[in-house]
């Protein structure tokens, strides 16, 4: 995940509504992820 948002970051410099689009996706993914009930990657 940190990785993910230091990646949009750098695309920030050249597209910043990309990358507000690729934050929120991002930590939206994450925390579903995190409150699943079966939680796969554990």
């Amino acid at each position: 995940m940190k990785e993910r948002l230091a990646n949009a970051d750098r695309i920030g410099q050249y597209s910043p509504e990309y990358a507000r689009h690729m934050r929120a996706e991002t930590l939206l993914h994450g925390a579903l992820r995190l409150f699943a009930k079966d939680r796969h990657w554990e």
